[in-house]
């Protein structure tokens, strides 16, 4: 996908984390939308046999809440 967004006019959404190397070596750049919002559902994928699921959907749970 960064290849893709690199090597044309073209505009993506992802973390700042993906894009950093891309930005330090100059080839991508930051766009910082004054006012601008964006919400979207949140998954959380775990193993359902895991032993920490009590736990995990706990915590699912608090952020939701906030």
């Amino acid at each position: 996908m960064k290849s893709a967004i690199k090597n044309s006019d073209a505009i993506s959404f992802m973390y700042e984390e993906v894009a950093k190397e891309e930005v330090e070596r100059g080839e991508m750049c930051y766009l910082d939308i004054e006012d601008f919002s964006i919400t979207r559902p949140l998954y959380f994928i775990y193993p359902s046999n895991s032993l920490l699921k009590d736990r995990i959907e706990s915590f699912y749970g608090n952020i939701m809440e906030s």
